[in-house]
């Protein structure tokens, strides 16, 4: 499998959608409700991503973060989007990896470490020099990767809702410098 990464594009929003709902499905299983995770649309999250998309292009808003997908024969397997810090954008030195998912078909292809590789050097191009990101509590297989890239728990805990439930959310950061 050849693997190119390249920046994100409105024509990828159905292809980014897949991937968001199948990693989703598969990831979060036991995590969350299974029937929310079975009623995903990835027409839905499609007109999402459009929209998301349409707003950056628009000019209207500044630029929701930095997009990068990763595709593999054509298709969309994994995206990551990355920007400021959400919550701290007044420490201009402080990046945020806002989202990373890889299709469980391409689990273990080396595209997640591509991807968070690529937002960590977007984030220096920004000047970050620290950089952040929160993944699900329970996630253990999400937390063991990011602990393998050297991502630390910085003790910050936060609930968020997801479908309805309160779900645990732990924040990790690595310094940008190293």
């Amino acid at each position: 499998m050849a693997l190119v990464l390249r920046p994100g594009q409105p024509s990828d929003a159905a292809g980014i959608a897949s991937v968001h709902v199948r990693s989703w499905q598969v990831a979060y299983r036991g995590i969350v409700t299974q029937q929310q995770l079975d009623q995903m649309s990835i027409e839905e999250r499609t007109e999402r991503w459009e929209s998301i998309f349409a707003m950056d292009e628009s000019g209207e808003v500044p630029v929701i973060s930095d997009k990068m997908v990763a595709e593999a024969d054509g298709e969309v397997v994994g995206f990551a989007c990355f920007g400021p810090d959400r919550d701290r954008l007044d420490e201009h030195e402080r990046g945020e990896v806002w989202s990373i998912y890889v299709d469980s078909d391409s689990w273990g292809t080396g595209a997640g470490y591509a991807l968070l590789l690529e937002a960590m050097a977007g984030l220096r191009e920004q000047r970050c020099t620290r950089a952040s990101l929160w993944v699900l509590e329970a996630n253990e297989r999400a937390r063991a990767f990011y602990e393998r890239q050297g991502w630390r728990p910085d003790g910050t805990l936060q609930e968020i809702d997801v479908f309805g439930e309160q779900v645990p959310e732990v924040r990790y950061e690595i310094n940008l410098l190293r």
